[in-house]
């Protein structure tokens, strides 16, 4: 993964903690957690990386193409592909297409297609 620079989040919240502020955490932190952390984790870092802006993109797309195809983490593509869609920018468009097309899980195929479908006019080759 290529070494990002530190960002930090200081005004995240939480729904599952009753919307209390989550402490300030930078993008590297993040992205471990993202990466190692179980469902509910992911699930939270998912919420919180959109807040990074574009300085997410490229670190995602690295841990995307850094996944092994050959481990049973269904649901890490999938939160990837969740997230990328959120920030409807040019750079995650190809990522999204090439996971789409070479997964052989059919939610995550979804989630990228669904992903594709929110960068609206982006994704469309000119």
């Amino acid at each position: 993964m290529t070494k990002s620079p530190a960002f930090s989040v200081t005004s995240a919240t939480s729904e599952g903690n009753g919307g209390a502020f989550l402490p300030a955490i930078d993008l590297p932190t993040a992205l471990e957690q993202f990466k190692l952390g179980d469902f509910d984790t992911r699930w939270e870092m998912a919420k919180l990386l959109p807040q990074f802006g574009s300085a997410a993109i490229a670190p995602l797309i690295d841990l995307l193409h850094d996944l092994d195809s050959e481990e049973d983490d269904w649901d890490l593509p999938w939160f990837i592909a969740q997230v990328l869609g959120t920030f409807q920018h040019p750079e995650a468009i190809a990522p999204l297409v090439d996971l789409m097309q070479t997964t052989d899980r059919p939610d995550v195929a979804e989630m990228a297609a669904t992903a594709l479908a929110r960068s609206g006019v982006s994704a469309i080759a000119p």
